[in-house]
């Protein structure tokens, strides 16, 4: 059986729906049993894209328990009404429930979900909605976060000052996203918002599906601390973000190499709970596949340490006659192997009688007549003494040969 629970049918990404389709697919059922035609989808393309995909490629032939629909085309024809009319049902559900929600939201009503860390839900009377009242003892947590914030605490003095009190946020230590998600949420210095469509994580950017009503509810921090926090939290992000994009220059980065696998080392940096940013260098196949258990290295470290030696071993003037000293023994290995290059050249070369007559008996006498290699031979003796052979030289008398 597949079932995908509290997700809707306009869509085609369900987990189970892209399981039967992969079932199929493999061939692991021939007849597909639903209750009704809207239980397959709620949209019209959808359905008949991957209905056709069911009967056409996989062979699988589609049942309904409630609806008695033949394979016709009058039942073809059923079927798609029924389709049109379970796309118009669920739009239409979705256009009345904003309705209803933004309806709420104008008044300030809670639109559901669990309230903020700091806030219950109070029953309104003569309906079935609820609105936000504050927690007194979840709103002193609130308060003294806004509180070390606002005198230049970070969140790690905040997780500090938390755990110390053994406060807990349904059952668990804060976080730092949920420190963040506290820091920015509107909702404690009284205005109420909801954004009707997309996500509350979309909050940095515009948006035009919002109602924002400023004191529409009880604010547990006064608007003025909440907009100075607000704007501590804005220069934050910026120097990190400054801070990450800046360039960084590794000397060694690719230079130096592992001394347990051989790869070669490479730069990484982290932040330390202070927000102090530390450089260092990594073996490159544990950073790749963790497969290397070599320690990092300090890039400050390392780097002073390969300066150093150069510092004395290279630009010193005993380095510098070491350095010269071994140029020079390089340049003369490679002069006496230029040297011997030249002389195996030399004597590799042949008078061209010998060559001559190893070309003409390689060639077959069933394919060349001898006749036709006489005046070929007579040219040949006329030549130069010596040839280099080559393989240029060496295959265009043969081709020569070959047409006379």
């Amino acid at each position: 059986m597949y079932a995908d629970e509290a997700i809707s049918g306009r869509t085609d990404q369900r987990p189970q729906f892209r399981q039967m389709l992969a079932d199929a697919k493999a061939g692991l059922f021939d007849v597909l049993i639903m209750d009704k035609v809207d239980r397959f989808a709620r949209d019209r393309y959808d359905s008949a894209v991957h209905k056709r995909y069911l009967r056409k490629k996989c062979g699988i032939r589609l049942e309904y328990a409630s609806q008695r629909i033949d394979h016709t085309p009058e039942g073809e024809m059923l079927e798609g009404l029924l389709e049109a009319l379970a796309q118009y049902f669920s739009a239409n559900l979705a256009k009345e429930t904003m309705k209803g929600l933004t309806e709420n939201a104008l008044k300030a009503w809670h639109t559901g979900g669990r309230p903020p860390f700091g806030f219950d839900l109070e029953p309104i009377p003569g309906t079935r909605s609820k609105r936000l009242v504050i927690n007194e003892r979840e709103a002193r947590v609130v308060r003294r976060i806004f509180e070390i914030i606002d005198a230049g605490g970070t969140y790690g003095d905040v997780r500090e000052a938390t755990r110390a009190d053994m406060i807990l946020l349904r059952g668990r230590p804060l976080s730092k996203n949920s420190i963040h998600d506290i820091l920015r949420n509107e909702k404690y210095k009284g205005t109420f918002f909801v954004y009707l469509k997309g996500t509350k994580h979309q909050h940095r950017h515009e948006r035009e599906d919002v109602i924002r009503i400023p004191g529409a509810i009880p604010a547990i921090v006064p608007p003025e601390v909440f907009d100075r926090v607000q704007a501590k939290l804005s220069g934050r992000s910026h120097a990190e973000r400054a801070r990450s994009k800046a360039k960084r220059v590794y000397l060694l980065s690719g230079k130096v190499y592992c001394g347990k696998c051989g790869h070669a080392m490479v730069a990484r940096y982290g932040y330390s709970k202070n927000k102090v940013r530390h450089d260092y260098y990594m073996c490159g196949l544990k950073a790749r596949s963790k497969e290397c258990d070599a320690k990092t290295v300090r890039q400050g470290y390392l780097d002073a340490v390969v300066l150093t030696a150069l510092r004395e071993k290279v630009f010193s003037p005993e380095g510098r006659t070491a350095v010269t000293d071994h140029l020079e023994k390089v340049l003369q290995e490679r002069r006496r192997q230029a040297d011997g290059s030249r002389r195996n050249a030399s004597e590799g070369r042949m008078p061209v009688s010998s060559w001559r007559s190893r070309r003409v008996k390689s060639l077959s006498p069933a394919k060349v007549p001898w006749s036709g290699c006489s005046s070929r031979r007579h040219r040949l003796s006329s030549s130069s003494t010596t040839v280099r052979p080559s393989a240029r030289c060496l295959f265009r008398p043969a081709r020569g040969l070959a047409a006379t």
